[in-house]
């Protein structure tokens, strides 16, 4: 039971870890994606 509301509690922040790095992935791969686009030679 203890541990069901230590998970519980911690859900939550444990959502928004994952959410956090997946917006950080994407954010890095638009960025690189924009740079590449602007210095490609085509």
């Amino acid at each position: 039971m203890l541990t069901a509301a230590f998970f519980g509690g911690l859900g939550p922040f444990f959502l928004a870890g994952l959410l956090g790095e997946e917006i950080g992935i994407w954010f890095t791969h638009r960025k690189a994606q924009h740079l590449a686009a602007e210095f490609s030679p085509l």
